[in-house]
């Protein structure tokens, strides 16, 4: 392979894995029937951003469906109500996950 058939399979891979069908699926919609989020790599240290970023995530899905927050996360719903009132401190055991 010469170095210009090799530069331009790199430069035709790059464009094939940065394409939208090569990225692994971010939802799923469950037996339930409602679409559910992928997360990939848990168990890794975030960076303070990114930290920040999922705590409000996980704010909106309290907000938007405490019951399957509830399920997923095994959280009482009168935990959730209270994180989601802010009587409660926001359960960092979550960001950890």
């Amino acid at each position: 392979m010469t170095t210009t058939m090799r530069a331009a399979a790199v430069a035709a891979e790059h464009t094939r894995s940065a394409s939208a069908q090569a990225q692994p699926p971010r939802n799923y919609i469950g037996p339930d029937g409602k679409q559910h989020e992928i997360v990939y790599n848990q168990g890794l240290n975030l960076s303070p951003g990114a930290r920040e970023q999922l705590k409000r995530e996980l704010l909106a899905q309290m907000r938007k469906q405490p019951e399957a927050v509830s399920r997923i996360y095994q959280i009482s719903p009168a935990d959730i109500a209270a994180v989601v009132a802010g009587t409660k401190a926001f359960p960092e055991k979550l960001l950890d996950q």
